[in-house]
């Protein structure tokens, strides 16, 4: 996106309190921006072009290490019109895309520790009351933090929490699950997004992204692709496998149902054999 299609110009002080330092992103629903605040603090502003009451909801509610904190909602007028803002704890840090792209793929011990955090995450997530379904895990959406020691994972984005109007890009369907490409919400959904993470920071590349079907459109072929067991292009531990496998089952049914069942799996002994006949039982 042109710096043109923003609101606010860098240097620009929105609401008196928040001097633009940089952009991030702009669409049809927010634009958000990279801001200092009062005290010189890094902050980050999303100024919502369309109702957000549900995620500013969902936003009021959060506070753990693996989620991005809301510091502030103000309102602002521009042109005549109030628009609500955000103000969320700038993650000092870069996005996992960014940090695939750079070292693909990571480590085994790398892509564990960050895949952990994000299923801690979605642990948090899930035992709220009520529970908070994200909708749209993808590796943008999870920032490394890198003021901390174990580059620890933060999931951003809630903006489609509320399971409405959600779409993607052609890019990021490989991390959707075949029946929600199709409008289906399903408690699996978030966990076989994670699961399609892990397997991208091990290979380098995201799963089912090798031998399409280029002679019908993509949705089709990567749909059918979903329909079968996912291929492992890398050497990994069959306890590695078995929790890809499960979190990426065709049948949502037979996926993990809730994020305490991979944190439990991925606390085991990697190389116990029972994951061995796990696995091969899953392939049945």
């Amino acid at each position: 996106m042109s710096v043109s299609d923003y609101f606010f110009k860098a240097d620009e002080v929105i609401d008196g309190q928040y001097r633009v330092k940089s952009f991030f992103a702009t669409n049809d629903y927010a634009q958000t921006y990279r801001v200092r605040n009062g005290d010189f603090e890094a902050k980050v502003l999303k100024l919502f072009l369309q109702d957000a009451s549900n995620e500013l909801t969902v936003l009021a509610r959060l506070d753990n290490p693996n989620v991005v904190k809301l510091d502030h909602v103000g309102e602002v007028s521009i042109r005549g019109q109030n628009y609500r803002y955000a103000i969320l704890d700038f993650v000092n840090g870069e996005s996992l895309v960014e940090r695939v792209q750079r070292d693909e793929p990571l480590s085994f011990i790398g892509a564990r520790g960050i895949f952990l955090g994000i299923i801690s995450g979605l642990i948090y997530l899930k035992r709220l009351h009520p529970p908070v379904q994200h909708n749209r895990i993808l590796p943008k959406y999870i920032i490394l933090n890198l003021a901390s020691n174990a580059l620890a994972p933060v999931i951003a984005n809630y903006s489609f929490s509320d399971g409405k109007n959600i779409h993607y890009f052609p890019d990021e369907l490989y991390f959707v699950s075949a029946e929600a490409l199709s409008g289906e919400l399903h408690p699996s959904n978030d966990l076989y997004a994670a699961g399609a993470i892990y397997y991208y920071l091990l290979h380098g590349h995201p799963p089912f992204a090798n031998d399409l079907e280029t002679d019908i459109p993509f949705v089709d072929a990567l749909t059918h692709k979903k329909q079968i067991i996912v291929e492992f292009h890398e050497e990994l531990y069959e306890s590695t496998k078995y929790i890809i496998t499960k979190a990426l089952h065709p049948d949502p049914e037979k996926r993990y149902q809730d994020p305490a069942e991979i944190r439990r799996d991925l606390y085991k002994d990697p190389r116990d054999p029972c994951f061995i006949s796990m696995l091969e039982a899953l392939r049945d």
